[in-house]
């Protein structure tokens, strides 16, 4: 869907940074599932959600993000 209607709605200065993001988070979630580390769901999943994610809201989405996935993961080891 993002490739269908960014080019139609964003500029390529606004288009560039978001690509750029997605790919370095795709290549971080990577690193991290190579040993294991997060699942192959979140490999692809964060990056595609960074899409939609405007340059100057990068850091607070990852806190926010950051925050939530601690509360589902303790709320999981609590069951």
């Amino acid at each position: 869907m993002f490739a269908l209607l960014a080019p139609l709605v964003l500029s390529w200065a606004q288009l560039t940074p978001r690509l750029l993001t997605a790919a370095v988070t795709f290549l971080i979630c990577l690193a991290l599932f190579v040993p294991g580390l997060i699942g192959g769901g979140d490999v692809k999943m964060l990056p595609a959600v960074m899409l939609f994610v405007p340059g100057q809201d990068i850091v607070l989405f990852l806190q926010i993000f950051s925050l939530a996935l601690g509360a589902v993961s303790l709320g999981a080891l609590a069951f």
